[in-house]
């Protein structure tokens, strides 16, 4: 009997713990996902400074980098 009550409890300690390892793959996929979109807006948001960036007369570099100094 006793023998019964401690596979039971294993067992639904196990089931206890597989519902929360999913929940938790869920919660890291979501985040995954949110963080990947993130890295894309970034890199968008990069791509077009870059360009932004190129098309600045060299003289207009000169300027800004000596006022960084």
């Amino acid at each position: 009997m006793r023998n019964n009550i401690a596979v039971r409890k294993s067992r639904d300690k196990a089931k206890q713990r597989n519902v929360e390892t999913q929940q938790k793959v869920l919660e890291l996929t979501s985040d995954n996902d949110r963080l990947r979109k993130r890295v894309e807006q970034l890199s968008r948001e990069l791509d077009t400074l870059r360009g932004i960036f190129r098309q600045l007369p060299e003289s207009s570099l000169v300027k800004a980098m000596g006022n960084c100094a």
